[in-house]
């Protein structure tokens, strides 16, 4: 969903219009695997040459595990605000994005959506010790893993003293 930049108006409401094909060819996270339902509404505060875009809504996505691999749903809550956007390249610095002419709101929405993704997507149910052939070690254990291994743990009865 593009829209031209002289379009948009101060306190406008904007329903956006999810569009599965357009925003899922977007997509180039390994943890998500589709976007299956955006409900955002998208509130413009313009002033002047500035653009402030408020996002709030909700998403479904089907994530990929990190534990399983699997597929799983979850629901994103966007709750974001995009500073600033002008058309004029003089007024851009570290707080504001120069746009020329079209603002691509599914751009800015799948990078909301990476950006509020869990660091290690899985289901709520979901632990490390339920993976077959993995174990989760603590530091204690990783420690006297490497010790017990190690081709130096031969040494460490010898008395080199004597």
């Amino acid at each position: 969903m593009k829209k031209k930049f002289n379009s948009f108006c101060d306190g406008e409401k904007i329903n956006y219009i999810f569009d599965y094909q357009t925003l899922n060819s977007l997509n180039k996270s390994s943890d998500i695997k589709s976007i299956d339902d955006v409900n955002i509404t998208i509130h413009v505060l313009k002033f002047d040459s500035y653009i402030t875009l408020k996002f709030k809504g909700e998403i479904d996505l089907t994530l990929i595990s990190a534990y399983s691999f699997k597929p799983f749903k979850n629901l994103v809550k966007i709750d974001d605000e995009i500073l600033k956007f002008t058309n004029i390249k003089e007024y851009e610095n570290e707080e504001v994005i120069y746009l020329k002419d079209v603002i691509d709101l599914d751009e800015i929405i799948y990078s909301l959506i990476v950006i509020n993704l869990p660091l290690n997507p899985h289901k709520d149910d979901e632990s490390l010790d339920d993976i077959e052939g993995i174990h989760v070690y603590s530091e204690d254990e990783a420690e006297k893993e490497r010790t017990n291994n190690s081709p130096f743990s031969k040494l460490k009865d010898m008395d080199f003293d004597d």
